[in-house]
This record gives C-alpha cells, structure tokens and sequence, in this order.
C-alpha cells in the first residue's frame, strides 16, 4: 500500500507532534527533567527516519519536515517555547543542527534508504547516550603518561 506524499507529510507533521506533547506531558506532568525530555524528543524524532524512508515516494516531500523543524527549533532555542527540549543554556545547538544535518542527507541518500537511515541513527542514538553517559562518567578525571 502506498500512499500520497501529501498524506506522508502530515503524518510526519503529526508524529512530531504528539512527540513534543508527550515531552511536555512528561516534563510538567511527571516533573522529568529537561535533560530527559530533550533526549527523548531527539530519539523519537530521529527514528523517524524509518518510516520516512517508507512513507515518502520522493525526497522533494520527505525533506519538508525537517526543513520546517530548522526553523521551529531555532524559534524554540531563541524563545523557550518547547521547554521539554530545551536546557535553557545558550550554545545548545543540537536541536538546529539535527533537521540541518536531516536536510543535507535526504536528497543525497535518498536512492539508497539503508544508508539514509543508518547515517542518522548514530546522530539519534549516539548524542543522546553520549550526554547521559557523560553525565554519569564525565565527573572522572583519569592520568595518562603521568
């Protein structure tokens, strides 16, 4: 079953949606921190590389999400207005950079679906994991060569 770009583009507009209700859900709602929301709307956003792969017929289409999220994200970073992906820090510019980075790949690997998805994943998974784990480890400060 296919269906139309058109319908592809409000699904994914929808999917991101929901994801950022839920971040704030969890954030005003459960008090979860900042720190945890923003890598869960970086994870769940970036997976949704699979289905856009699957979803879109042409890269013209599938590049329109994450070219509007540039610009939303950088409305959010200057005004705080998705706080649950926002540390309020100024410099924290992996909102911006991850649909720029989105942008950039879609029309490049778009013939070849596999690649897309997989140059994205360590984006998606390794930033957030990297920063959880510094979070933990990050604190140890170890010698080498003396």
């Amino acid at each position: 079953m296919t269906i139309s770009d058109p319908v592809a583009l409000i699904i994914a507009f929808l999917y991101v949606s929901v994801v950022l209700a839920v971040s704030e859900m969890l954030r005003r709602g459960l008090r979860v921190s900042v720190d945890l929301t923003r890598k869960f709307v970086h994870i769940a956003v970036g997976m949704i590389a699979f289905p856009l792969v699957l979803l879109f017929q042409s890269w013209q289409f599938a590049i329109i999400p994450p070219v509007v999220f540039i610009v939303v994200n950088y409305v959010s970073y200057r005004r705080q207005v998705f706080a649950g992906m926002e540390t309020g820090q100024r410099g924290q510019l992996g909102t911006i950079y991850f649909p720029i980075s989105f942008s950039i790949l879609i029309p490049l690997l778009w013939s070849q679906p596999a690649l897309l998805v997989a140059s994205l994943m360590p984006m998606t998974w390794g930033d957030a994991f990297a920063a959880l784990i510094g979070q933990r480890f990050g604190t140890h400060k170890f010698t080498v060569l003396g």
